[in-house]
């Protein structure tokens, strides 16, 4: 895919004016922001492009080649919408913007993986989908004895935020590719496409929206990772007839010219008992803990758990500091804005 890039001459032909009545019932809600739109036709009086999936035509004398990528502002002008292209196009600019454009609304992983290990719908589906769909339950995290930092930070490698870094990656097993959250979702998509087409089954359909909005939460969690360099992410967590999830955020903070690191964890037991903790390391030898919970009975047991957690960590060698109760619930970084730029409908 090429892409327009260096400093464009200030002139009228970099206006697209397109001016059809399906082009402003489309772009009147797009007015005053960027978008990406893709060269689909060129002919010699006008140009087609894709803009979210719709076709739109456009007059330019600009000389463009199909599949160029262009970032647009949407301007209005005398009732009639015209595109002025940008400068200065950065392709890491143009891959999010495309991203934010397109991404349909996110549903939680747990959400879909509950849906999917349902019996009733497993039985539908044929044996190769479903050892698709068991291998992903299996490796799931598991709160037993052998439930340790081991086993969170294998989670984190294979939720998924990593996937494009291993592809790319000479030093990444094959193995570790086939275990990523993110890989096995996309193959099970592809397994489910044509049976939805095939079948008309309304609860293949839901599984494959499903499966398609966890991999763009995914998705969402790594543009958070660009646009804020810290690593939030989801880890589905297998309970008791339920799938729930543990969300993680790793972050490095500064204040006052000095940075620390910060960890917060959020373990969804079960949707009325959710238990906050935060860990925060200044100085690289002060390590504090806090845990919150809206929650008596649940708060009263993680106080009375305090001497034990205490012990592991001196047998980790982190010398703890501060470990209490607060009664302020630990905020992951806003990311409202993503959320904003990527729900745009269009």
């Amino acid at each position: 895919m090429s892409k327009i890039q260096g400093n464009l001459p200030p002139s009228s032909s970099l206006k697209l004016n397109a001016s059809t009545p399906v082009a402003l019932n489309l772009l009147k809600p797009l007015i005053g922001q960027t978008v990406s739109v893709q060269v689909i036709k060129v002919s010699s009086d006008h140009v087609s492009l894709n803009l979210g999936g719709q076709t739109l035509q456009a007059q330019t004398q600009l000389n463009l080649k199909p599949n160029d990528q262009l970032r647009v502002n949407v301007q209005e002008h005398q009732g009639q919408i015209r595109l002025q292209i940008q400068s200065n196009n950065n392709a890491v600019d143009l891959s999010k913007t495309h991203l934010r454009q397109l991404l349909p609304q996110q549903s939680p992983i747990q959400q879909t993986l509950n849906f999917l290990s349902q019996p009733q719908f497993l039985q539908q589906l044929p044996p190769i989908i479903q050892g698709q769909i068991s291998a992903i339950l299996d490796q799931l995290l598991k709160p037993n004895s052998h439930f340790n930092a081991k086993n969170i930070q294998q989670a984190l490698i294979n939720s998924g935020i990593l996937l494009e870094n291993k592809l790319s990656s000479k030093n990444n097993s094959f193995q570790s590719t086939q275990s990523d959250l993110k890989g096995q979702l996309i193959k099970l998509q592809q397994s489910l496409q044509p049976l939805a087409a095939q079948s008309k089954n309304p609860n293949i359909t839901q599984a494959l929206t499903l499966v398609n909005q966890s991999i763009n939460k995914i998705t969402l969690n790594q543009l958070h990772f660009l646009d804020n360099a810290s690593i939030l992410t989801n880890l589905p967590l297998q309970l008791p007839h339920q799938v729930g999830a543990i969300t993680l955020e790793i972050r490095n903070k500064v204040d006052k010219e000095k940075s620390h690191w910060e960890v917060i964890l959020q373990i969804s037991v079960q949707e009325a008992d959710d238990v906050t903790c935060k860990l925060s390391l200044k100085n690289d030898d002060q390590l504090d803990c806090y845990f919150h919970t809206e929650y008596k009975m649940l708060a009263n047991q993680i106080q009375q758990a305090f001497p034990t957690l205490r012990e592991m960590f001196n047998q980790a060698g982190l010398a703890l500091n501060l470990l209490e109760l607060s009664i302020v619930k630990p905020s992951f970084s806003a990311n409202t804005q993503q959320v904003g730029l990527i729900d745009i409908k269009v």
